[in-house]
């Protein structure tokens, strides 16, 4: 008997802890379910996943999903120039050099609007994001302009990505007070 009460006290404590968590973890799964609901550029487990590679996403409120958005486009964004950088210097991809050039100019531009965005959001209320829209909406142009114009298959997942974490963050911005 002594046994099942305590057990029913531990549980009871260990749900207790755990619930703001679940709570939390809960908000975030809301998010990304609205946000996908909203756009149709983005996928729910994708905006999951992404989202909670940063732990501190679980108790993030929707300006921090923002932020963690952006810098995962801003990470992102710098892992396909470093990866542009390498396919230029390979020889197997020197066809490919006009293309890959342009893209590499595109995503420079990206990531520079990307940079501006996170500043404009913490210059900005919450009510007036109009030129963090402007700015998240160009370097989303930029990526859209290098699948357009690059040969498709090369960079297609990173051009993506990099899209749909902007999506993400544009979705998120647009909808501060919807959610």
């Amino acid at each position: 008997m002594k046994f099942r009460s305590s057990s029913v006290v531990i549980l009871i404590l260990a749900l207790f802890v755990s619930l703001p968590h679940f709570n939390k973890a809960s908000f975030l799964f809301y998010a990304c379910s609205r946000a996908a609901a909203y756009d149709l550029n983005i996928n729910r487990d994708f905006c999951l996943t992404s989202l909670q590679a940063d732990p501190k996403s679980v108790s993030a409120n929707l300006t921090g999903l923002l932020h963690i958005s952006i810098n995962l486009a801003i990470k992102n964004t710098t892992r396909t120039i470093s990866h542009i950088r390498y396919l230029l210097s390979n020889s197997a991809y020197a066809h490919l050099k006009d293309d890959l050039s342009f893209c590499q100019d595109q995503y420079s531009e990206a990531i520079g609007c990307l940079y501006g965005a996170i500043k404009q959001v913490r210059l900005s209320s919450n009510d007036d994001h109009t030129n963090v829209n402007w700015i998240i909406t160009e370097a989303m142009t930029s990526v859209d302009a290098c699948e357009d114009e690059s040969n498709k298959s090369i960079l297609s997942k990173e051009n993506g990505n990099t899209f749909e974490l902007c999506a993400i963050a544009l979705t998120f911005l647009n909808n501060f007070r919807k959610l």
